[in-house]
């Protein structure tokens, strides 16, 4: 079973009180608490409605889970924002941020980073060599048809939670090498230990802590490191 299909399983049917998408982000409020995701912005038909827009909060977390399986991007923000509103954090969680972790593991070794995060620059000072792989490549990135061919020389390999939302993660992890460290992050990551049981070494996410104030930062535009009322917090194997 795929990873959408175990995730989405997992999922109580808990009330939801509100449903936003902002440009960077969408939360999701649900009587168990708030989840994140990155919005996925629709690159053809923008102007494709959302299923039952304006009654969303009549769903429940399972009914929205379901929508991670939607061929509309924005729809698949939803369910992943409402799998993240759903799941019962880990208890052993740390405060440690992923860019600390890959440079720990990643120091004289050859790093792989699957998005564009803005903390590149600073994984370059301690690793031996780093590869980032884009679907957009800007200068310097390694367009994400190369994966097949160069992902499996890399020692600490960095996946956006994203991957998860596109359905590219699986095919990611096929061109990883067995002993390679593997980090999920971003705020769209599953805190869920399913991740483990596909060989996922730590996972770096957030927890919604104010749940009205990151609100307000997500509606106003706010990219994710940038949100008042959340955590950061990674989950290791």
């Amino acid at each position: 079973m795929d990873i959408l299909s175990l995730l989405a399983g997992e999922v109580k049917p808990h009330p939801v009180f509100f449903v936003g998408i902002g440009y960077f982000d969408t939360l999701v409020i649900s009587q168990n608490g708030a989840g994140l995701s990155s919005t996925m912005r629709p690159e053809k038909s923008p102007h494709k409605k959302v299923k039952d827009a304006g009654l969303l909060t009549r769903k429940n977390t399972k009914e929205l889970a379901e929508y991670v399986f939607s061929k509309n991007p924005l729809e698949v923000s939803i369910g992943m924002a409402a799998i993240n509103a759903s799941l019962v954090p880990p208890h052993n969680l740390s405060e440690i941020n992923a860019k600390d972790i890959i440079i720990e593991k990643g120091a004289g070794k050859t790093v792989g980073i699957i998005g564009h995060f803005p903390f590149v620059d600073d994984i370059r000072k301690s690793a031996k060599k780093v590869l980032i792989f884009e679907k957009d490549p800007r200068e310097g990135d390694i367009p994400d048809e190369k994966i097949p061919e160069m992902l499996p020389v890399c020692d600490v390999v960095a996946i956006t939670g994203m991957s998860i939302m596109n359905r590219t993660f699986s095919s990611i992890l096929k061109h990883t090498k067995k002993e390679s460290y593997k980090i999920v992050l971003g705020p769209s990551t599953p805190l869920s230990p399913i991740l483990f049981d596909f060989g996922i070494d730590a996972l770096s996410g957030i927890i919604v802590e104010n749940a009205e104030t990151a609100k307000k930062y997500v509606l106003e535009g706010a990219p994710f490191r940038h949100i008042k009322g959340i955590r950061f917090v990674t989950a290791f194997k």
